[in-house]
């Protein structure tokens, strides 16, 4: 969903890490698919900035390299019917 230039996703199903989905998942990406709770609607902006101590932002991910994980992980949410 986009408005003005601003993407926004929304939250169907929310991941779960028990669940087996018939492929291998990494850890980051887990841990990013973990933080999108059942409803959400977020752009990227404001995902980042509100989860960016969860990501590790600052310490020692840099913001791009959460972009990028954040990228991935929408896209993994696609495909398993999460978003």
């Amino acid at each position: 969903m986009k408005v003005g230039t601003r993407a926004y996703y929304k939250v169907v199903h929310e991941y779960n890490s028990n669940f087996d989905y018939g492929t291998r998942i990494q850890k980051r990406y887990q841990n990013c698919l973990l933080l999108l709770k059942k409803n959400d609607v977020f752009s990227q902006t404001d995902f980042l900035e509100k989860n960016h101590e969860s990501l590790g932002i600052r310490k020692k991910l840099k913001p791009d390299s959460a972009k990028i994980i954040l990228n991935v992980s929408i896209k993994i949410a696609r495909e398993l019917g999460l978003s």
